[in-house]
């Protein structure tokens, strides 16, 4: 059985992207976020908890290691490198739109030029991540003092914008964990998380929406946690966005349940 009629998911999606303003290659404005964000939950008890779709987990707990799986039934949606004022709402609304949690590992300098978008994400009941303040992927070389000096600096940051909702979780840039870095984690109250499936969604140029969905739908087994970005490299999010929909369509017709980490 073929999951994927490729000429006909690309039609679909050829249709998505144009209507959606979405077209990859386009000029892309960064216009300011209006806020509440249509069709996105302001509250997090507005999250659905509907029977046999998320397999409900209390957040992993700081160790002196790297979580790359939930260790649940459910599988782990993750975003790294935001928040966008483009995409980062586009992805609050396909997660809003299918009931699914997800892990934003924020960035701190995106944070402070859009604490609103920390604030909407926090309210739409999804769970906050420390992704360092710069995106340095050698700051698992540096010492000891200058790491914590980082994590604290950014938790507090996101702790700001949220309106007081903690991160909980630790992600290296580029998945870059070293023992030193994972240990300051556990010391600021951070697990460290990482993952063992990858959207490759930062390629570029980025692979096609019906590509990333394929590629999740052939690795993706009960417990993986997934690697998405709703910013940084290669500068487009539009094929996450439009791979996102493809990939939950995909776990809904599988009976695949999400985590709420």
């Amino acid at each position: 059985m073929v999951l994927f009629n490729r000429s006909r998911v690309a039609v679909l999606l050829a249709v998505v992207l144009v209507l959606g303003g979405l077209t990859a290659g386009a000029s892309v404005q960064e216009d300011p976020v209006r806020l509440p964000i249509p069709g996105v939950p302001t509250q997090a008890a507005q999250v659905s908890t509907r029977p046999n779709q998320r397999a409900v987990a209390a957040h992993l707990k700081p160790a002196s290691f790297v979580y790359e799986d939930t260790g649940s039934a459910g599988i782990q949606l993750t975003f790294d490198d935001g928040p966008s004022p483009l995409w980062t709402p586009k992805v609050l609304q396909v997660l809003a739109k299918y009931h699914v949690h997800a892990i934003f590992c924020m960035v701190g300098f995106r944070v402070r030029e859009h604490p609103e978008l920390v604030r909407a994400v926090a309210d739409a009941g999804h769970t906050l991540c420390n992704h360092t303040v710069e995106h340095d992927p050698s700051i698992g070389t540096w010492s000891v003092p200058d790491i914590r000096a980082d994590l604290v600096e950014n938790n507090e940051l996101i702790t700001a914008a949220s309106g007081g909702v903690k991160p909980v979780y630790f992600r290296s840039p580029h998945g870059d964990f070293t023992p030193r870095i994972v240990e300051v984690a556990r010391e600021v109250g951070l697990a460290s998380l990482g993952w063992k499936v990858t959207a490759t969604d930062w390629a570029d140029p980025p692979p096609p929406a019906w590509d990333i969905a394929a590629n999740i739908h052939h690795h993706v087994r009960p417990g993986s946690i997934i690697l998405f970005h709703d910013a940084g490299s290669p500068g487009t999010h539009a094929q996450t966005v439009a791979a996102l929909k493809l990939v939950l369509d995909d776990f809904q017709r599988r009976h695949l349940k999400t985590a709420y980490l």
